[in-house]
């Protein structure tokens, strides 16, 4: 199944324990360079890149060979076997002595280590409940000198919740005298479902500029002012244009730094006379942009980027959201548009299909669309039969590209082995004492890891037993 003999079996699943596993096989698209198990390749059609959205048969597709990694059939965890099996073969909790209060004669020697053997279910019970006790007061005692985020967090009456997935919806090409009913019915949409949705405006198209008085400018305001929680208002580009042929067309990439600059800070300015605020968020016309353009947007105070998961894996060799001189790069994953020629969408369940796989591998998933392609009800009830089958799925968190960002940069968002973190705003008495070790055991991991070692089966065991 891997480079092994064909007699030794895969540990069981570090996740869920079965014994259910088989081999990933890994391959290469060979026009982006995307590098996935072969399976995120697979659609109704036959072959499509996940990342660059282009069909490929199985002659662009090479294969890398399948190594250690494997999938668990049963809850759908991928991981390294050689990491596991060096796991399995490590299942003893050791604990530095040092790091213990003394018993008996206090004959204790730095360096020495007390490990448990696996069986003994009921000290090593009592052992998780003295452990928590002990991280909980390590916090406690650390928390003033060392940890002012977690005062300030503690201070806002919040609390740690995790998530398996993080959903974005981006709406593009907002603008004025165009397809008004289209935009209203989407909008709709998102208003019906709580979902927040960033929205990203045109700030100049046919020589004509966004005005404060115009009705699309008085409708976006309304919009904030009735559901602050659900529309974020980015800036999409300029005028859109595609002035360059950068990655097969671009308004911005290409460009020089100066021109640029002076496009951002134009745009920037007339969308904030329409909204009444000032974006933060960019959203490059054709998902297009270079180094320049990030220079510009930090120079005009931008935090986020969003543009297209294809061309930051071309530009930068990466899918998911990093950073560049403090700026945060949080690309698009997927479009409702197959066909821009015809107007065809995907499938409802083609869409869904790769939401399951970002939500199975517990990553961010932005949505893209454009609101002049929902030209008839069926579209729009594909909208809303995918935030449904969102919604069904348990710990999703939908977001705006603002709000990723900001909880993103400042601490209050976090991604983690098993999925997502999130301070979250709330009454704490709302949220489980399970929530709280999630937060407490990945907080505070970092000030206790260089004296206690704490395995994923011992957090589990944990929750275990303070539910």
């Amino acid at each position: 199944m891997t480079n092994r003999d064909s007699d030794e079996r895969s540990p069981p699943c570090p996740a869920c324990g079965s014994s259910q596993i088989s081999p990933l096989e890994i391959a290469e698209h060979k026009r982006c360079g995307a590098v996935k198990p072969l399976e995120e390749f697979r659609v109704e059609s036959g072959y499509e890149c996940p990342d660059c959205h282009l069909d490929c048969s199985t002659d662009s597709l090479s294969s890398v060979g399948r190594g250690s990694l494997v999938s668990c059939a049963d809850c759908g965890k991928r991981y390294d076997s050689d990491v596991a099996s060096d796991d399995v073969r490590d299942r003893e909790t050791s604990f530095s002595r040092d790091s213990l209060p003394s018993f008996g004669n206090g004959n204790t020697r730095t360096g020495d280590r007390l490990t448990l053997p696996v069986g003994g279910r009921v000290f090593r019970k009592a052992l998780t409940v003295f452990l928590m006790l002990f991280i909980i007061s390590s916090a406690v005692v650390t928390a003033v000198g060392t940890a002012p985020l977690l005062e300030d967090q503690a201070e806002s009456s919040g609390d740690w919740k995790q998530y398996q997935s993080v959903v974005i919806f981006r709406n593009d090409d907002i603008q004025p005298y165009y397809r008004r009913a289209e935009m209203e019915a989407v909008d709709e949409v998102f208003v019906e479902e709580g979902v927040p949705v960033t929205q990203g405006v045109i700030p100049r198209n046919d020589n004509e500029s966004l005005d404060p008085n115009q009705q699309l400018c008085q409708y976006l305001r309304d919009r904030a002012t009735a559901h602050p929680d659900l529309f974020e208002f980015a800036l999409h580009g300029y005028t859109h244009e595609e002035l360059t042929s950068f990655h097969s067309g671009s308004e911005f990439g290409g460009l020089a730094y100066e021109k640029q600059h002076h496009r951002i800070s134009e745009g920037t300015r007339t969308l904030e006379s329409c909204i009444g605020e000032r974006p933060r968020t960019f959203i490059p016309p054709l998902d297009t942009y270079d180094n320049n353009t990030v220079r510009a947007l930090v120079e005009a105070n931008y935090t986020v980027v969003s543009g297209g998961g294809w061309f930051t894996n071309q530009y930068y060799g990466e899918t998911r959201p990093f950073e560049t001189n403090g700026l945060l790069h949080v690309p698009n994953s997927q479009s409702f548009v197959k066909n821009w020629s015809t107007n065809e969408f995907y499938s409802e369940r083609a869409i869904e299909r790769r939401f399951d796989r970002a939500y199975q591998n517990q990553s961010l998933y932005m949505q893209m669309l454009h609101y002049p392609t929902f030209t008839d009800e069926s579209k729009l009830e594909t909208l809303r039969g995918v935030i449904e089958h969102m919604k069904s799925k348990e710990g999703v968190r939908f977001m705006t590209v603002g709000s990723f960002a900001e909880k993103y940069q400042s601490g209050e968002l976090k991604r983690v082995d098993d999925g997502w973190l999130v301070w979250e705003e709330s009454d704490s008495s709302t949220t489980t004492l399970s929530d709280r070790v999630d937060g407490w055991m990945h907080e505070i991991g970092e000030k206790v890891s260089s004296t206690v070692r704490v395995t994923e089966p011992d957090v589990r065991l944990l929750k275990q037993e303070v539910n």
